[in-house]
Order: structure tokens, then sequence, then C-alpha cells
């Protein structure tokens, strides 16, 4: 009697679980982002893939792997997360 109100139980849980996550849907993309370029990682970040079809010296990227940056929502505007500093990385000394 016990398992099997465990699988019920377990079965409800991830049906609820399930048709939660469903209802949360896509957000939209950036603007000047097409839909095809937009990976969401949630409601407020998401990768947006970048081609460089213009450039004539264009390196083609490996296999499995994509070229973009990262993109986070802070109230009604998108805000790009640069991964590259701006600022020069500096060696650590050791001191004893």
């Amino acid at each position: 009697m016990k398992l099997i109100l465990g699988i019920v139980l377990g079965t409800l849980i991830a049906i609820l679980v399930t048709s939660n996550a469903r209802s949360l849907g896509n957000p939209s993309p950036p603007p000047g982002v097409s839909a095809m370029d937009w990976i969401p990682l949630g409601d407020a970040a998401g990768f947006v893939v970048v081609h460089d079809d213009a450039s004539p010296n264009r390196i083609n990227p490996a296999a499995g792997t994509v070229k973009g940056h990262f993109v986070v929502r802070r109230k009604d505007h998108w805000l790009r997360v640069d991964s590259t500093p701006d600022y020069g990385a500096q060696n650590a000394v050791m001191q004893r």
C-alpha cells in the first residue's frame, strides 16, 4: 500500500512540476535580436548568438562552438554582459 501511495504521489508531483515549467514560457528576445539567435536562460538573462558574416577575414568557429554574448534584464532594459575586461591583468606577487 505504501509503495502504491509513493508511486501515485511521485507521479502527481512530476505532473505538477512539468505543467508549471511549461506555463512559464520563453521570454522574448531583446530588441534587434532574432528569435533564431536568442537562447533564453530564464526571465532575466539570455545568450545572443553573433554571426560575423560581414568580416572578409572571418574564421569559422570550431564544430560544436558558438560565438556570442550574454545579456541580462534590469527593469525594462537589456544590458550586455561583456566577458572581456577593459582593464589589464596583473600578475600576483607572492610575498613571505
